[in-house]
């Protein structure tokens, strides 16, 4: 396997796990957000807008998965905000601000972050289909 149809493999993958969060960011309180541990007590506004932004890059992975060309710029921004959601997830739990279960699923970003950022180096917009 190639190393541009792994990360569109893995863009596949990481679009659904996207909208699950969205839904479990933006209600936290159902027995969704409970079983990732997140708090409850957010108010509805940075629930939702959360869950919109973290939903909105579902289909932008998707899109990037079955595009004929990869966006680097889209791809990049995906990989600088993986990389974030874990930086921000350890960060509160390391300060006791957030379950571990919360840090340790979201932990899994790190691993396309990662693919994504080696793809972007190791490549040039011309090598892609």
């Amino acid at each position: 396997m190639t190393l541009e149809k792994l990360v569109r493999v893995s863009l596949g993958v990481t679009a659904p796990f996207n909208l699950v969060a969205a839904v479990a960011f933006a209600w936290p309180s159902t027995w969704l957000g409970g079983v990732l541990g997140l708090p409850t007590d957010v108010h509805p506004f940075y629930a939702y807008l959360s869950g919109a932004l973290v939903g909105l890059f579902g289909p932008a992975y998707l899109w990037l998965a079955l595009s004929t060309g990869l966006s680097r710029p889209l791809l990049c921004v995906g990989a600088c905000g993986k990389s974030l959601a874990v930086l921000i997830a350890w960060g509160l739990y390391l300060s006791n601000d957030l379950a571990g279960v919360t840090a340790f699923v979201i932990s899994g970003d790190i691993a396309f972050a990662g693919l994504w950022f080696y793809f972007l180096a190791t490549t040039s917009s011309r090598e892609e289909a």
